[in-house]
């Protein structure tokens, strides 16, 4: 037990016994806390780390957190250990002091390379969504409610939450599995040959668009010779710098890997944020959904397919979507169907599946519905379905054979058909778990599970609807 750990501790200097005591009995006295107390006490070499900080921050989940995970394997010692590490945070944070609608990216003890490969330490982020509710969010969009916080002990603090927090993914599977709206851009990073440059590159902003955006600009993407390819997707990444949404600040640039056409030695074109009421955008491209979290930095998924020819591109804050950077070629001008393009790049067996963490598709709780509806549901509903009934008249989202993301996909995504999802009840998603109408039911898994049935059947399907 944890406690018994104490007195060694204290006799090898590593940690003042009173600090410890003061967390043991925090855990001991509340019995739904057994299992995480246990697994402290069977990795103790976790809590080694805790004396060069000025106090920290426990994320303690239930004993029915862990239950929701079957594929969870307390001998596995590398994944307990990242997981562990990673529901510490360093130094004391209250939620008290989180502001509501402002994220706060609070750095842990997941330092291990081998692990993350972000300076300082992995993030999770803590939302306070009102309503006395505080929410940390992980990797793949993992939710985790606040059941008790603020628990006070000598130089820390607990907060007791529902689920697990899930260390963040490599690249690859964060876009193959979790997101598998966005598997044309990983799909497009293998066949320039990017991938390892994007997953492996330490502290990095990764600007992914989703494969709707590839589908509208398919013609002109096509038509490029695979240098050119390699240098539009290069626009995409800022290396050095992990820009979350709160660095996102209005006429700030940075530079990326990108060059100008001809100027291979040249200065880097640099990306310029704007941010608009309640949205930010990448020159003219709105951001869907910001803040992914992955090993080596952050991913903001993007509406279009950013353009280092077109830098210059600011929006037009008027309207909710932007027009493409890209000329409208072919069959996409028509909003005929296409396929949605470069995914037979894919390799059709990819190792590491679960990107390094030990949870696998099953363990998440987010679904992509639910994590867009977040991200638009600032504006009201009307709003929402107008924008994007406009941008399906103005700009046509073409289609795959099987309806992934046609016009009235889109519109039923988040327009008129999804009002619970971004209407006014919309905050009520998480809590209650099937909102009005049982639009989109509330799901364990991204793509394992129900997760299978989220995106393959019907997502942005004909009627944009599950």
């Amino acid at each position: 037990m944890l406690g018994v750990l104490l007195t060694l501790y204290a006799c090898l200097g590593v940690a003042e016994s009173g600090l410890l005591s003061g967390l043991d009995q925090v855990l001991q006295a509340r019995p739904e806390l057994s299992t995480f107390r246990d697994l402290l006490s069977k990795y103790p070499h976790v809590l080694l780390d805790l004396p060069n900080y000025a106090g920290f921050t426990v994320i303690a989940p239930d004993n029915d957190a862990f239950e929701k995970y079957g594929s969870w394997n307390e001998n596995d010692t590398e994944t307990v250990t990242d997981t562990l590490q990673y529901h510490i945070l360093q130094g004391t944070v209250s939620i008290r002091t989180v502001e509501l609608g402002i994220p706060l990216f609070a750095p842990t003890l997941l330092l291990d390379r081998a692990s993350t490969n972000i300076t300082g330490g992995q993030r999770v982020i803590i939302h306070n969504q009102g309503n006395d509710e505080i929410v940390f969010t992980s990797g793949a969009d993992t939710r985790s409610t606040v059941i008790e916080g603020d628990i006070e002990f000598s130089d820390g603090m607990v907060h007791v939450v529902d689920t697990l927090l899930v260390p963040p993914f490599r690249l690859e599977p964060s876009c193959r599995d979790y997101y598998p709206i966005m598997r044309a851009f990983l799909a497009a990073l293998y066949q320039t040959d990017l991938v390892d440059q994007f997953a492996n590159t330490q502290d990095v902003t990764i600007f992914a668009p989703w494969d709707a955006a590839f589908q509208v600009t398919s013609g002109a993407l096509n038509a490029l010779q695979p240098s050119e390819l390699r240098d539009i997707l290069t626009y995409h990444i800022v290396p050095g710098r992990v820009l979350y949404s709160t660095d996102l600040k209005n006429a700030t640039t940075w530079p990326t890997l990108a060059h100008r056409a001809g100027e291979p030695a040249g200065p880097p074109v640099n990306v310029t944020a704007t941010f608009a009421g309640n949205n930010r955008y990448i020159d003219s491209s709105h951001i869907l959904h910001a803040d992914i979290l992955i090993a080596n930095g952050v991913l903001h998924m993007m509406q279009h397919v950013l353009n280092p020819a077109r830098s210059d591109a600011r929006p037009n804050p008027a309207k909710y979507n932007q027009v493409p950077v890209f000329p409208l070629m072919g069959s996409t001008s028509t909003g005929t169907k296409v396929p949605v393009p470069f995914t037979e790049a894919l390799p059709s067996t990819m190792a590491d599946s679960d990107g390094g963490s030990g949870f696998s598709s099953s363990v998440t709780t987010g679904t992509f519905s639910s994590v867009l509806a977040s991200e638009t549901s600032a504006g009201s509903t009307s709003e929402t379905s107008a924008a994007l009934t406009e941008v399906t008249s103005a700009v046509p989202v073409p289609t795959d054979e099987t309806g992934e993301t046609g016009a009235t996909g889109v519109t039923g995504l988040i327009g008129a058909t999804d009002t619970a999802i971004v209407g006014a009840k919309g905050t009520d998603f998480s809590a209650n778990g099937v909102e009005r109408g049982a639009v989109v039911p509330k799901c364990t898994g991204f793509t394992g599970a129900l997760g299978v049935g989220i995106v393959g059947a019907g997502l942005l399907g004909a009627a944009g609807v599950l």
